[in-house]
């Protein structure tokens, strides 16, 4: 059995402190003591309401945190993207302040050079291996998600990030301040999360898994199955 992960671009996601410094100053969060975000689509799978929840508890805990949504906004879900400032304010979150939601297009791996933490809150069964989380991980960034798809196998608990087992954001919060508070642990999981992208989803990884399926379909080395000597694999 030979597994395959969606591959990600470990050059272009790159921790890069300058792009993070200048990013963090044009959302107005470089006085942030925590940033922490997610990207997808704002639709009811991908759970938005339960981050905003979770961001309310953390945002008890620790009053400067900052909260980044990376998204595009279509109109069909119009009326639950609504929803969710209505619930951000209830639960005392000032859209554009303390929850920043923005279109990534073109930029994704620019502003998510923002983040401290990485969290993903989706509805079960949305999700496989998510490449956001992926390049989260290539970008050194610790991540805390529910047990949603093969995500467990993407994230390993405790060593690169946590994986919330329940569907209660309030653990998703709970791991985050008891877990991912101080930097240095942060980027010891970010570091970790880094090194399983590059063994396993890098672009190199994901050309040799592909040969090595070939070669065990084929019975043979690729090399000795390619009848032109002019071909380079």
């Amino acid at each position: 059995l030979v597994t395959f992960y969606p591959p990600v671009d470990t050059g272009l996601f790159q921790p890069d402190p300058p792009v993070r410094s200048a990013v963090r100053a044009e959302l107005g969060l470089a006085d942030a003591a925590l940033v922490i975000g997610t990207v997808g689509n704002i639709n009811l799978q991908k759970g938005h309401d339960d981050f905003i929840r979770a961001a309310a508890q953390v945002k008890s805990r620790v009053r400067d945190a900052k909260f980044l949504l990376l998204g595009a906004t279509h109109a069909n879900p119009r009326d639950y993207i609504e929803s969710l400032w209505r619930l951000a304010a209830e639960l005392g979150l000032e859209l554009g302040r303390d929850l920043i939601s923005l279109d990534p297009t073109g930029r994704m791996h620019e502003l998510v050079q923002a983040m401290d933490v990485f969290w993903m809150t989706p509805r079960p069964n949305s999700e496989g291996i998510p490449t956001v989380i992926e390049e989260a991980m290539a970008l050194e960034l610790p991540v805390v998600s529910f047990d949603v798809g093969s995500i467990a196998e993407l994230v390993e608990h405790g060593r690169s990030g946590y994986v919330v087992q329940s569907r209660n954001p309030a653990d998703i919060a709970r791991w985050t301040i008891e877990g991912l508070l101080d930097p240095e642990r942060r980027a010891e999981l970010g570091r970790r999360g880094r090194r399983f992208i590059i063994d396993h989803a890098s672009l190199m990884a994901c050309a040799e898994r592909h040969i090595r399926a070939y070669e065990l379909a084929l019975g043979v080395p690729i090399a000795s199955a390619v009848p032109s000597a002019g071909v380079r694999l």
